[in-house]
Protein backbone atom coordinates (compact mmCIF):
# COMPACT_ATOMS: atom_id res chain seq x y z
CA UNK A 1 0.00 0.00 0.00
CA UNK A 2 1.71 2.75 -0.85
CA UNK A 3 1.80 6.46 1.70
CA UNK A 4 1.03 9.43 0.84
CA UNK A 5 3.25 11.92 2.30
CA UNK A 6 2.46 14.48 4.55
CA UNK A 7 1.40 18.12 3.20
CA UNK A 8 3.86 20.76 3.46
CA UNK A 9 3.44 23.34 5.81
CA UNK A 10 3.74 26.90 4.17
CA UNK A 11 3.50 30.41 5.38
CA UNK A 12 3.03 33.70 3.65
CA UNK A 13 4.34 37.40 3.53
CA UNK A 14 2.40 40.05 2.28
CA UNK A 15 3.49 43.99 2.66
CA UNK A 16 2.27 47.40 1.58
CA UNK A 17 4.71 50.35 2.16
CA UNK A 18 2.31 53.31 2.42
CA UNK A 19 -0.38 53.83 5.53
CA UNK A 20 -2.52 54.78 1.95
CA UNK A 21 -2.33 50.95 0.37
CA UNK A 22 -2.85 49.72 4.20
CA UNK A 23 -6.20 51.39 4.70
CA UNK A 24 -7.81 50.39 1.44
CA UNK A 25 -6.08 46.84 1.80
CA UNK A 26 -6.34 46.17 -2.30
CA UNK A 27 -3.15 44.97 -2.69
CA UNK A 28 -2.44 43.21 0.67
CA UNK A 29 -5.97 41.17 -0.16
CA UNK A 30 -4.68 40.50 -3.61
CA UNK A 31 -0.99 39.25 -2.06
CA UNK A 32 -2.96 37.09 -0.09
CA UNK A 33 -5.47 35.31 -2.20
CA UNK A 34 -2.94 34.77 -5.03
CA UNK A 35 -0.37 32.80 -1.91
CA UNK A 36 -3.44 31.09 -0.95
CA UNK A 37 -4.32 29.84 -4.64
CA UNK A 38 -0.91 28.85 -4.97
CA UNK A 39 -0.31 26.98 -1.77
CA UNK A 40 -3.70 24.89 -2.69
CA UNK A 41 -2.82 24.06 -6.22
CA UNK A 42 0.44 22.76 -5.06
CA UNK A 43 -1.54 20.76 -2.10
CA UNK A 44 0.37 22.89 0.53
CA UNK A 45 -1.36 23.85 3.98
CA UNK A 46 -1.26 27.63 4.94
CA UNK A 47 0.26 27.78 8.41
CA UNK A 48 -0.02 31.77 9.01
CA UNK A 49 -0.18 34.70 6.79
CA UNK A 50 2.08 37.35 8.02
CA UNK A 51 0.36 41.07 7.01
CA UNK A 52 2.70 44.00 7.08
CA UNK A 53 0.86 46.99 6.69
CA UNK A 54 2.41 50.73 5.84
CA UNK A 55 6.07 49.49 6.58
CA UNK A 56 8.81 50.11 4.40
CA UNK A 57 10.82 47.60 2.87
CA UNK A 58 14.18 49.55 3.64
CA UNK A 59 13.62 49.17 7.39
CA UNK A 60 14.62 45.33 8.68
CA UNK A 61 13.31 46.61 12.06
CA UNK A 62 9.62 45.87 11.23
CA UNK A 63 7.14 43.98 13.56
CA UNK A 64 5.33 40.97 11.55
CA UNK A 65 9.32 40.60 9.12
CA UNK A 66 11.04 39.56 12.32
CA UNK A 67 7.99 37.72 13.78
CA UNK A 68 7.60 35.57 10.49
CA UNK A 69 11.58 34.93 11.11
CA UNK A 70 11.14 33.88 14.66
CA UNK A 71 8.69 31.90 13.59
CA UNK A 72 9.76 29.58 10.74
CA UNK A 73 13.25 29.38 12.56
CA UNK A 74 11.66 27.59 15.81
CA UNK A 75 11.45 23.84 14.97
CA UNK A 76 8.32 23.64 16.31
CA UNK A 77 6.37 24.75 13.94
CA UNK A 78 7.93 22.70 11.30
CA UNK A 79 7.77 24.83 8.28
CA UNK A 80 9.04 23.75 4.81
CA UNK A 81 8.32 27.18 3.01
CA UNK A 82 8.00 31.03 3.11
CA UNK A 83 5.88 32.37 0.36
CA UNK A 84 5.79 35.54 -0.99
CA UNK A 85 4.27 37.47 -4.41
CA UNK A 86 7.76 38.88 -4.82
CA UNK A 87 10.89 39.62 -3.43
CA UNK A 88 10.51 43.40 -3.02
CA UNK A 89 7.74 42.49 -0.87
CA UNK A 90 9.89 40.79 1.15
CA UNK A 91 12.36 43.33 1.53
CA UNK A 92 14.17 46.76 -0.83
CA UNK A 93 17.51 46.21 0.61
CA UNK A 94 20.02 44.09 -0.16
CA UNK A 95 21.75 43.40 2.96
CA UNK A 96 18.30 42.40 4.49
CA UNK A 97 17.81 40.19 1.87
CA UNK A 98 20.90 38.45 2.03
CA UNK A 99 20.65 37.97 5.46
CA UNK A 100 16.66 36.58 5.25
CA UNK A 101 18.38 34.30 2.19
CA UNK A 102 21.39 33.22 5.13
CA UNK A 103 18.63 32.46 7.68
CA UNK A 104 16.04 30.69 5.88
CA UNK A 105 18.64 28.58 4.65
CA UNK A 106 20.01 27.78 7.66
CA UNK A 107 16.69 26.93 9.46
CA UNK A 108 15.95 24.59 6.16
CA UNK A 109 13.22 26.66 4.61
CA UNK A 110 12.66 27.36 1.50
CA UNK A 111 11.98 30.68 -0.12
CA UNK A 112 9.44 31.07 -3.40
CA UNK A 113 8.58 34.22 -5.14
CA UNK A 114 5.16 33.75 -7.54
CA UNK A 115 6.16 36.26 -9.82
CA UNK A 116 10.14 35.59 -9.62
CA UNK A 117 11.49 31.95 -10.45
CA UNK A 118 14.53 31.20 -9.64
CA UNK A 119 17.05 28.15 -9.28
CA UNK A 120 18.86 26.56 -6.30
CA UNK A 121 22.38 26.88 -7.92
CA UNK A 122 24.75 29.12 -8.41
CA UNK A 123 22.85 30.75 -11.32
CA UNK A 124 19.55 30.98 -9.35
CA UNK A 125 21.63 32.87 -6.35
CA UNK A 126 22.88 35.56 -9.10
CA UNK A 127 19.55 36.30 -10.57
CA UNK A 128 18.32 36.50 -7.24
CA UNK A 129 20.48 38.74 -5.62
CA UNK A 130 20.54 41.16 -9.25
CA UNK A 131 16.77 41.53 -8.69
CA UNK A 132 17.69 42.49 -5.10
CA UNK A 133 19.91 44.65 -6.05
CA UNK A 134 17.62 46.80 -8.76
CA UNK A 135 14.83 46.56 -5.97
CA UNK A 136 17.11 48.35 -3.89
CA UNK A 137 17.73 51.24 -6.24
CA UNK A 138 14.37 51.53 -7.28
CA UNK A 139 13.34 52.27 -3.80
CA UNK A 140 16.21 54.70 -3.30
CA UNK A 141 15.55 56.54 -6.13
CA UNK A 142 11.57 56.42 -5.33
CA UNK A 143 12.44 58.07 -1.88
CA UNK A 144 14.11 60.17 -3.28
CA UNK A 145 11.48 61.96 -5.36
CA UNK A 146 9.44 61.56 -2.80
CA UNK A 147 11.27 63.68 -0.20
CA UNK A 148 11.63 66.32 -2.85
CA UNK A 149 7.66 66.91 -3.04
CA UNK A 150 7.47 66.27 0.27
CA UNK A 151 9.77 69.20 0.89
CA UNK A 152 7.82 71.19 -1.21
CA UNK A 153 4.81 70.41 0.23
CA UNK A 154 6.28 71.70 3.49
CA UNK A 155 7.82 74.32 2.54
CA UNK A 156 4.75 75.95 1.51
CA UNK A 157 2.82 74.80 5.22
CA UNK A 158 1.21 71.78 4.21
CA UNK A 159 0.67 68.90 6.10
CA UNK A 160 2.48 65.60 4.65
CA UNK A 161 0.88 63.09 6.45
CA UNK A 162 1.56 60.34 9.42
CA UNK A 163 0.12 60.61 12.85
CA UNK A 164 -1.72 63.39 13.74
CA UNK A 165 -0.79 64.75 17.11
CA UNK A 166 -3.54 64.50 19.57
CA UNK A 167 -4.73 67.89 20.03
CA UNK A 168 -4.91 68.47 16.28
CA UNK A 169 -7.32 67.08 13.22
CA UNK A 170 -5.92 67.28 9.53
CA UNK A 171 -7.97 68.70 7.37
CA UNK A 172 -7.88 69.02 3.25
CA UNK A 173 -7.51 72.97 2.77
CA UNK A 174 -7.27 72.42 -1.52
CA UNK A 175 -7.25 70.15 -4.26
CA UNK A 176 -4.48 69.98 -7.18
CA UNK A 177 -5.62 67.55 -9.30
CA UNK A 178 -5.76 64.40 -7.27
CA UNK A 179 -3.76 65.49 -4.61
CA UNK A 180 -5.16 66.28 -1.04
CA UNK A 181 -3.11 69.24 0.34
CA UNK A 182 -3.71 69.19 4.23
CA UNK A 183 -3.28 71.60 7.36
CA UNK A 184 -3.29 70.64 11.01
CA UNK A 185 -6.25 72.52 12.96
CA UNK A 186 -7.13 72.14 16.11
CA UNK A 187 -9.60 70.05 17.58
CA UNK A 188 -10.79 72.01 20.36
CA UNK A 189 -12.24 69.10 22.54
CA UNK A 190 -8.76 67.28 22.38
CA UNK A 191 -6.72 70.52 22.80
CA UNK A 192 -8.60 71.58 25.97
CA UNK A 193 -7.25 67.90 27.27
CA UNK A 194 -3.69 68.81 26.24
CA UNK A 195 -4.57 72.03 28.48
CA UNK A 196 -5.19 69.81 31.32
CA UNK A 197 -2.11 67.79 31.06
CA UNK A 198 0.39 70.56 30.97
CA UNK A 199 -1.54 72.22 34.15
CA UNK A 200 -1.23 69.12 36.02
CA UNK A 201 2.06 68.95 34.44
CA UNK A 202 2.97 72.43 36.24
CA UNK A 203 1.05 73.03 39.16
CA UNK A 204 -0.89 69.82 39.71
CA UNK A 205 -4.01 69.84 41.56
CA UNK A 206 -2.77 71.99 44.45
CA UNK A 207 -0.01 69.62 45.77
CA UNK A 208 2.62 70.71 43.14
CA UNK A 209 3.09 69.46 39.70
CA UNK A 210 2.65 65.46 38.18
CA UNK A 211 4.68 63.63 36.47
CA UNK A 212 3.33 61.90 33.46
CA UNK A 213 2.42 58.48 35.11
CA UNK A 214 0.54 60.67 38.03
CA UNK A 215 -1.05 62.51 34.76
CA UNK A 216 -1.85 59.26 33.16
CA UNK A 217 -3.73 57.64 36.48
CA UNK A 218 -6.04 61.16 36.97
CA UNK A 219 -7.07 60.89 33.69
CA UNK A 220 -8.11 57.31 32.88
CA UNK A 221 -10.03 57.65 36.60
CA UNK A 222 -11.59 60.37 35.19
CA UNK A 223 -12.88 59.07 31.90
CA UNK A 224 -10.26 61.11 29.78
CA UNK A 225 -8.70 59.04 26.48
CA UNK A 226 -7.05 59.56 23.62
CA UNK A 227 -8.34 60.06 19.88
CA UNK A 228 -8.70 56.41 19.67
CA UNK A 229 -10.36 55.52 22.37
CA UNK A 230 -6.87 54.50 24.29
CA UNK A 231 -6.38 54.94 27.83
CA UNK A 232 -3.52 56.85 28.78
CA UNK A 233 -0.85 56.05 30.06
CA UNK A 234 3.38 57.54 30.57
CA UNK A 235 4.73 56.87 27.31
CA UNK A 236 1.74 58.85 25.63
CA UNK A 237 1.56 61.41 28.57
CA UNK A 238 5.45 61.88 28.00
CA UNK A 239 5.06 62.54 24.34
CA UNK A 240 2.39 65.50 24.58
CA UNK A 241 4.68 67.28 27.47
CA UNK A 242 7.38 67.13 25.03
CA UNK A 243 5.75 67.72 21.71
CA UNK A 244 6.96 70.87 19.70
CA UNK A 245 3.91 71.18 17.67
CA UNK A 246 2.04 72.62 20.88
CA UNK A 247 4.09 75.90 20.46
CA UNK A 248 2.73 76.65 17.34
CA UNK A 249 5.08 75.22 14.88
CA UNK A 250 7.52 72.09 13.91
CA UNK A 251 9.94 70.69 11.79
CA UNK A 252 9.37 68.67 9.06
CA UNK A 253 12.16 67.09 6.25
CA UNK A 254 14.86 66.58 9.06
CA UNK A 255 16.02 63.42 7.09
CA UNK A 256 18.27 64.50 3.46
CA UNK A 257 17.84 62.52 0.33
CA UNK A 258 19.87 59.72 1.36
CA UNK A 259 17.51 58.97 4.50
CA UNK A 260 19.87 60.76 6.95
CA UNK A 261 20.14 63.11 9.60
CA UNK A 262 20.13 66.47 7.37
CA UNK A 263 21.93 69.49 8.65
CA UNK A 264 19.67 71.71 10.96
CA UNK A 265 19.70 74.68 8.72
CA UNK A 266 18.05 72.50 6.34
CA UNK A 267 15.05 71.54 8.13
CA UNK A 268 11.48 73.08 7.16
CA UNK A 269 9.71 74.93 9.95
CA UNK A 270 5.82 74.19 9.34
CA UNK A 271 3.57 77.07 11.19
CA UNK A 272 0.16 75.13 12.68
CA UNK A 273 -2.27 76.49 15.42
CA UNK A 274 -0.88 77.05 18.96
CA UNK A 275 -2.01 75.00 21.36
CA UNK A 276 0.43 76.32 24.76
CA UNK A 277 2.71 79.32 24.68
CA UNK A 278 6.20 78.54 24.43
CA UNK A 279 7.18 79.46 27.64
CA UNK A 280 5.13 77.30 29.17
CA UNK A 281 5.98 74.22 26.96
CA UNK A 282 9.99 75.30 27.94
CA UNK A 283 9.29 75.42 31.92
CA UNK A 284 7.43 71.87 31.69
CA UNK A 285 10.42 70.82 29.86
CA UNK A 286 13.17 72.05 32.22
CA UNK A 287 10.51 70.57 35.52
CA UNK A 288 10.21 67.26 33.60
CA UNK A 289 13.73 67.03 33.12
CA UNK A 290 14.97 67.72 36.64
CA UNK A 291 12.60 65.84 38.24
CA UNK A 292 13.59 62.76 36.16
CA UNK A 293 14.53 60.10 38.33
CA UNK A 294 17.60 59.71 36.98
CA UNK A 295 18.36 63.03 37.57
CA UNK A 296 16.76 63.35 41.55
CA UNK A 297 15.19 60.98 43.13
CA UNK A 298 11.51 60.47 43.64
CA UNK A 299 11.40 60.80 47.19
CA UNK A 300 13.30 63.78 47.05
CA UNK A 301 11.11 65.90 45.01
CA UNK A 302 8.26 64.74 46.91
CA UNK A 303 8.86 64.27 50.13
CA UNK A 304 7.31 66.26 53.40
CA UNK A 305 10.52 67.32 54.64
CA UNK A 306 10.78 71.48 54.49
CA UNK A 307 14.55 71.35 54.03
CA UNK A 308 15.24 68.32 51.59
CA UNK A 309 18.79 69.05 49.90
CA UNK A 310 19.00 72.14 51.68
CA UNK A 311 20.48 72.03 55.21
CA UNK A 312 23.70 70.60 55.15
CA UNK A 313 26.24 70.23 58.10
CA UNK A 314 28.17 73.51 58.33
CA UNK A 315 31.38 71.39 60.22
CA UNK A 316 31.88 67.87 57.49
CA UNK A 317 29.94 69.58 54.86
CA UNK A 318 27.67 66.62 54.53
CA UNK A 319 23.71 66.54 54.13
CA UNK A 320 21.34 66.59 57.06
CA UNK A 321 18.81 64.00 57.20
CA UNK A 322 15.40 63.03 59.20
CA UNK A 323 15.70 60.59 62.37
CA UNK A 324 13.19 60.19 64.83
CA UNK A 325 12.94 59.78 68.40
CA UNK A 326 10.94 58.48 71.26
CA UNK A 327 8.87 56.27 68.85
CA UNK A 328 8.46 58.36 65.95
CA UNK A 329 7.05 61.52 68.40
CA UNK A 330 10.26 63.62 67.38
CA UNK A 331 12.40 64.30 64.34
CA UNK A 332 15.71 66.15 64.14
CA UNK A 333 17.88 66.96 61.29
CA UNK A 334 21.15 65.03 61.90
CA UNK A 335 24.74 65.26 59.89
CA UNK A 336 24.29 62.37 57.50
CA UNK A 337 28.64 61.54 58.06
CA UNK A 338 27.88 61.46 61.71
CA UNK A 339 24.51 59.28 61.32
CA UNK A 340 26.68 57.02 59.00
CA UNK A 341 29.83 56.94 60.97
CA UNK A 342 28.89 57.53 64.50
CA UNK A 343 29.48 60.35 66.63
CA UNK A 344 33.13 60.32 66.33
CA UNK A 345 32.96 61.37 62.78
CA UNK A 346 31.46 65.05 63.41
CA UNK A 347 30.36 66.91 66.33
CA UNK A 348 27.49 68.63 64.13
CA UNK A 349 24.61 68.64 66.91
CA UNK A 350 20.70 67.24 66.47
CA UNK A 351 18.64 69.82 65.70
CA UNK A 352 14.25 69.15 66.28
CA UNK A 353 13.08 69.12 62.93
CA UNK A 354 9.96 71.97 63.40
CA UNK A 355 12.42 74.17 65.71
CA UNK A 356 14.94 74.49 62.26
CA UNK A 357 12.01 74.80 59.77
CA UNK A 358 10.51 77.46 61.98
CA UNK A 359 13.81 79.56 62.34
CA UNK A 360 14.41 79.33 58.24
CA UNK A 361 10.67 80.16 58.04
CA UNK A 362 11.01 82.93 60.29
CA UNK A 363 14.44 84.37 58.58
CA UNK A 364 12.57 84.52 55.38
CA UNK A 365 9.63 86.15 56.59
CA UNK A 366 10.50 88.68 58.92
CA UNK A 367 13.89 89.75 57.46
CA UNK A 368 14.56 88.70 53.66
CA UNK A 369 11.36 89.49 52.61
CA UNK A 370 10.09 92.38 55.00
CA UNK A 371 9.80 95.73 52.69
CA UNK A 372 13.06 97.32 53.50
CA UNK A 373 15.16 94.56 53.04
CA UNK A 374 13.73 93.42 49.98
CA UNK A 375 13.82 96.64 48.52
CA UNK A 376 17.62 97.10 49.37
CA UNK A 377 18.33 93.22 47.80
CA UNK A 378 16.57 94.63 44.96
CA UNK A 379 17.84 98.13 44.49
CA UNK A 380 19.85 97.18 41.58
CA UNK A 381 16.74 95.97 39.52
CA UNK A 382 15.23 99.44 40.59
CA UNK A 383 17.98 101.29 39.63
CA UNK A 384 16.07 103.68 36.66
CA UNK A 385 19.36 105.37 34.72
CA UNK A 386 20.49 105.19 31.49
CA UNK A 387 23.11 103.50 31.35
CA UNK A 388 21.97 100.79 33.42
CA UNK A 389 19.34 100.10 31.11
CA UNK A 390 22.10 100.78 27.85
CA UNK A 391 24.21 97.70 29.96
CA UNK A 392 20.76 95.74 30.81
CA UNK A 393 20.22 95.62 26.87
CA UNK A 394 23.36 94.26 26.23
CA UNK A 395 22.41 91.54 28.74
CA UNK A 396 19.62 91.10 27.14
CA UNK A 397 20.80 90.35 23.54
CA UNK A 398 23.47 87.99 25.33
CA UNK A 399 20.55 85.86 27.28
CA UNK A 400 18.44 86.06 23.79
CA UNK A 401 21.06 84.51 21.88
CA UNK A 402 21.48 81.65 25.27
CA UNK A 403 18.66 80.40 24.75
CA UNK A 404 18.51 80.46 20.85
CA UNK A 405 21.28 78.21 21.53
CA UNK A 406 19.91 76.02 24.07
CA UNK A 407 16.86 76.01 21.93
CA UNK A 408 18.73 74.37 19.01
CA UNK A 409 20.79 72.30 21.26
CA UNK A 410 17.31 70.77 22.66
CA UNK A 411 15.64 70.17 19.42
CA UNK A 412 19.10 68.47 18.56
CA UNK A 413 18.54 65.86 21.67
CA UNK A 414 14.94 65.55 20.51
CA UNK A 415 15.63 64.47 17.30
CA UNK A 416 18.10 61.79 18.66
CA UNK A 417 15.53 60.72 21.08
CA UNK A 418 12.72 60.45 18.12
CA UNK A 419 15.24 59.26 15.49
CA UNK A 420 16.33 56.22 18.02
CA UNK A 421 19.97 57.52 18.60
CA UNK A 422 19.30 58.22 22.42
CA UNK A 423 17.53 56.57 25.25
CA UNK A 424 15.03 58.30 28.33
CA UNK A 425 17.05 54.99 29.92
CA UNK A 426 20.83 56.68 29.31
CA UNK A 427 22.03 58.80 32.49
CA UNK A 428 24.08 60.83 30.09
CA UNK A 429 21.42 61.84 27.87
CA UNK A 430 19.11 62.40 30.84
CA UNK A 431 21.91 64.57 31.97
CA UNK A 432 22.31 66.84 28.64
CA UNK A 433 18.46 66.65 28.52
CA UNK A 434 18.24 68.34 32.36
CA UNK A 435 21.17 70.89 31.68
CA UNK A 436 19.80 71.81 28.19
CA UNK A 437 15.87 72.70 29.42
CA UNK A 438 17.59 74.08 32.33
CA UNK A 439 19.57 76.47 30.54
CA UNK A 440 16.71 77.46 28.35
CA UNK A 441 14.30 78.19 31.66
CA UNK A 442 17.22 79.83 33.32
CA UNK A 443 17.44 82.17 29.68
CA UNK A 444 13.97 82.91 30.05
CA UNK A 445 13.54 83.95 33.47
CA UNK A 446 16.62 86.13 32.53
CA UNK A 447 15.37 87.79 29.37
CA UNK A 448 11.60 88.36 31.19
CA UNK A 449 13.71 90.11 34.47
CA UNK A 450 16.08 92.51 31.83
CA UNK A 451 12.90 93.44 29.85
CA UNK A 452 11.11 94.53 33.25
CA UNK A 453 14.38 96.31 34.46
CA UNK A 454 14.90 97.98 31.36
CA UNK A 455 10.90 98.99 31.47
CA UNK A 456 9.65 98.25 28.06
CA UNK A 457 5.71 99.10 27.83
CA UNK A 458 4.35 98.96 31.26
CA UNK A 459 7.23 95.75 32.72
CA UNK A 460 9.74 97.89 34.68
CA UNK A 461 9.34 97.13 38.53
CA UNK A 462 8.48 99.67 41.09
CA UNK A 463 8.79 99.89 44.48
CA UNK A 464 5.27 98.64 44.92
CA UNK A 465 5.30 96.22 43.02
CA UNK A 466 8.00 94.60 45.26
CA UNK A 467 6.57 95.24 48.41
CA UNK A 468 3.47 93.40 46.70
CA UNK A 469 5.89 90.57 46.18
CA UNK A 470 7.02 90.28 49.72
CA UNK A 471 3.95 90.42 50.90
CA UNK A 472 2.40 87.62 48.59
CA UNK A 473 5.78 85.29 49.72
CA UNK A 474 5.65 86.11 53.68
CA UNK A 475 1.53 84.75 53.22
CA UNK A 476 2.60 81.47 51.17
CA UNK A 477 4.96 81.31 54.20
CA UNK A 478 2.50 81.47 56.69
CA UNK A 479 0.16 79.32 54.66
CA UNK A 480 -0.98 75.72 55.98
CA UNK A 481 -0.29 73.85 52.74
CA UNK A 482 3.52 72.18 53.95
CA UNK A 483 3.94 71.39 49.90
CA UNK A 484 3.30 74.68 49.54
CA UNK A 485 5.93 76.14 51.95
CA UNK A 486 8.57 73.91 50.83
CA UNK A 487 8.23 74.47 47.35
CA UNK A 488 8.90 78.85 47.97
CA UNK A 489 11.73 77.65 49.96
CA UNK A 490 13.25 75.32 47.88
CA UNK A 491 13.09 78.12 45.36
CA UNK A 492 14.69 81.22 47.23
CA UNK A 493 16.79 78.67 49.55
CA UNK A 494 19.85 77.38 48.27
CA UNK A 495 21.50 76.37 51.72
CA UNK A 496 20.78 75.86 55.13
CA UNK A 497 24.38 75.40 57.30
CA UNK A 498 23.98 74.23 60.93
CA UNK A 499 27.11 74.27 63.22
CA UNK A 500 27.78 73.85 67.09
CA UNK A 501 27.21 78.35 67.19
CA UNK A 502 24.90 79.24 64.71
CA UNK A 503 22.67 78.75 61.48
CA UNK A 504 23.53 80.07 58.39
CA UNK A 505 20.98 80.74 55.13
CA UNK A 506 22.06 81.50 51.89
CA UNK A 507 20.36 82.13 48.96
CA UNK A 508 20.68 84.14 45.83
CA UNK A 509 19.10 87.55 44.72
CA UNK A 510 19.03 86.53 41.50
CA UNK A 511 16.13 84.78 41.67
CA UNK A 512 14.43 86.80 43.72
CA UNK A 513 14.89 89.41 40.73
CA UNK A 514 13.60 86.65 38.52
CA UNK A 515 10.29 86.06 40.68
CA UNK A 516 9.34 89.79 41.80
CA UNK A 517 6.92 91.49 39.17
CA UNK A 518 5.15 87.94 38.77
CA UNK A 519 1.50 87.81 40.22
CA UNK A 520 2.27 84.33 41.41
CA UNK A 521 5.79 83.00 41.79
CA UNK A 522 6.29 79.96 39.06
CA UNK A 523 7.58 78.11 41.69
CA UNK A 524 8.07 74.53 40.18
CA UNK A 525 8.65 75.76 36.59
CA UNK A 526 10.81 78.79 36.88
CA UNK A 527 14.10 77.87 37.62
CA UNK A 528 15.46 73.92 37.61
CA UNK A 529 14.92 74.33 41.41
CA UNK A 530 17.01 70.71 42.16
CA UNK A 531 19.71 71.47 39.90
CA UNK A 532 22.59 73.09 42.40
CA UNK A 533 24.51 74.39 39.27
CA UNK A 534 21.89 77.40 38.68
CA UNK A 535 23.27 78.82 41.77
CA UNK A 536 26.60 79.21 43.53
CA UNK A 537 26.68 79.49 47.35
CA UNK A 538 28.81 82.61 47.20
CA UNK A 539 26.50 84.49 44.73
CA UNK A 540 24.59 87.42 46.50
CA UNK A 541 23.81 85.71 49.59
CA UNK A 542 21.19 86.94 51.69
Amino acid sequence: MRIKPEAEKIVGYVRVSTDDQADHRTSLDSQEAQIRADAEAKGQIVVRIFVEAGESGQDARRPEFNRLLDFVEDPANNIHEVKIFSLSRLARSMETQVQTFARLKRAKVRLHSLTQNFSDDAMGGMLRNLIASFDEYFALETAKHTRRTMRRNAEEGFFNGGPVPFGYESRTVEMRGTKAKKKLFIHEGNARTVRLIVDLATVGEGNGPMGARAIAEWLNERGYTLSNGNKFNNSNVAGILGRCHYRGYYFDMTRDEQGGQAPEDQWVRVECPQIIPGETMDAVAALRAVRRPTVTPPRTVNGPTLLTKVARCGICGEGMTIRTGKSGSYSYYSCNGKVSAGAARCACPHVREERLDAVVLGALEHQIFAPERLRMLLSEMLEASAEADERRARDLTQARLHKTQAETRLRNLYEALADGHASLKEPTFTGLLAETNGRIASATATIDTLERQIGKATKRVTPEMVDAFGELVRERLRGEDPALRKAYVALFVSEVAVDQEEIRISGSSRLLERAVGRAEPAIMGMVPIFDRKWCRLRDSNT
